[in-house]
C-alpha cells in the first residue's frame, strides 16, 4: 500500500545504516590497524553476503560482491557517506525492481 511504502524506505534506511556502522566503520575501520586491510576487506565482503543466505546463493555472492565494492569505497573515500548512499540506493532500486515484479504477479 501506499503508506508501506513510506515507511519501508525509511526502515531500510535504518538497517542500511547499521550495517555500514557495523561493517565498515566498526570492523573495517576499526581492526584495520591490526589487521591487513585486504583480509578485512575480503573477510568481511563473504560474511556480509554470507548474512544474507536466506537469499539463496545468486542473492549471497551478488551482496558479497556488494560489501566488497562498499567496504573499498569506504576505503577509497575515508569515510561512511559514499558507501552509506550507495547501499541505499541499490536497496531502493532493488524495492522498485520487486514492485515491478510483484504488478507482474498479481496480475496472473
Amino acid at each position: 500500500s501506499r503508506p508501506e511504502w513510506l515507511l519501508v524506505p525509511a526502515a531500510m534506511g535504518l538497517a542500511v545504516l547499521l550495517e555500514e556502522i557495523l561493517f565498515r566503520s566498526l570492523l573495517i575501520g576499526g581492526l584495520s590497524a591490526t589487521v591487513p586491510l585486504p583480509v578485512l576487506i575480503v573477510g568481511f565482503a563473504a560474511i556480509f553476503g554470507l548474512m544474507h543466505s536466506p537469499q539463496g546463493a545468486l542473492g549471497v555472492f551478488m551482496t558479497g560482491l556488494m560489501g566488497l565494492w562498499l567496504s573499498l569505497l569506504f576505503v577509497w573515500s575515508g569515510g561512511l557517506l559514499l558507501p552509506l548512499t550507495a547501499h541505499y540506493i541499490i536497496n531502493l532500486l532493488q524495492l522498485f525492481k520487486a514492485q515491478d515484479k510483484q504488478a507482474w504477479l498479481d496480475s496472473y
